[in-house]
């Protein structure tokens, strides 16, 4: 399976205190401006959709590394229609969601599985395959309330991240 890899190493190159401030503000963003920033989404997702591919496509080139056309033009396409249909794709945004959250809550149990894990990964996988659910179920409807919940997980990761560095450093 294809994994993000350029874009968690560019993201690992980027220095741990703007990291903090932007996922931050980002955070504060979804929690205080949540029906002006879900009214952007449509146009900020589908143009990071739309310019996932060339861009994975164009550092899978210079790297030498394999990438995946495939995904790549899936993105390209879903980022496009994104854009196309702006606020009226707020559903199909939902929906895609979903099914990303719930690919990744797959991928995380696998990597769990064969080894012991706590009862907080237990909960944290229970917790975010509800809320997938819930978004699958009415993708509109819970779409706000979801962008909250990003705006409070991306602070929380925040905070952790920066305990765990001052911890460890």
């Amino acid at each position: 399976m294809f994994h993000d890899f350029h874009l968690k190493k560019y993201m690992r190159s980027i220095d741990y205190n703007i990291y903090l401030v932007i996922f931050v503000f980002i955070g504060l963003l979804c929690l205080f401006f949540t029906h002006s920033l879900t009214n952007a989404l449509p146009y900020i997702i589908g143009s990071a959709m739309f310019l996932y591919g060339p861009f994975h496509i164009v550092i899978g080139r210079v790297e030498r590394v394999h990438y995946d056309m495939g995904r790549c033009l899936l993105f390209m396409i879903l980022g496009g229609m994104i854009l196309f249909q702006g606020n009226n794709a707020l559903g199909v945004m939902g929906t895609i969601w979903a099914l990303i959250s719930l690919n990744n809550i797959a991928e995380d149990f696998n990597d769990m599985y064969p080894h012991d894990f706590s009862f907080i990964e237990c909960v944290e996988i229970i917790i975010s395959t509800v809320l997938a659910l819930m978004l699958l179920w009415e993708p509109y409807h819970h779409f706000i309330f979801h962008v909250r919940v990003l705006g409070v997980e991306m602070i929380i990761n925040a905070l952790l991240r920066y305990k765990h560095n001052k911890r460890s450093g």
